[in-house]
């Protein structure tokens, strides 16, 4: 597989894993997409796959998200998206970067700091 080709592949499993979470909150995505071992960076929330399956039912009514600039390089894909309603007003809206890594069996994994 070519580097290009290697991106693309990569961006569509991060935008399903990330669509599949917050939009369409659907915990088969989170079987299908995360890495069991799965190291979540924000403080707020535990590493694990469970954990993000256990985030689906705890995302406020209300609660949007909006992904936004995708950009990749081989398994490493940045999603740049706004979360709209994850915190209380006035900080009802957040604007993130997400790293991941697909190179583990084309599931999404935060990228590990080395």
């Amino acid at each position: 597989m070519g580097r290009v080709d290697e991106s693309e592949g990569s961006k569509a499993i991060a935008l399903k894993a990330i669509r599949g979470v917050f939009i369409e909150r659907d915990a088969r995505v989170v079987q299908e997409l995360f890495a069991p071992d799965y190291i979540q960076h924000n403080p707020t929330i535990p590493n694990g796959r469970d954990a993000i399956a256990g985030l689906l039912g705890s995302l406020p009514e209300g609660f949007h998200y909006e992904p936004g600039m995708v950009v990749a390089e081989g398994s490493i894909v940045m999603i740049h998206g706004r979360y709209v309603g994850w915190a209380p007003e006035p900080m009802g809206e957040l604007t993130r970067l997400v790293v991941l890594s697909t190179a583990s069996r084309r599931r999404a994994a935060p990228r590990r700091d080395k």
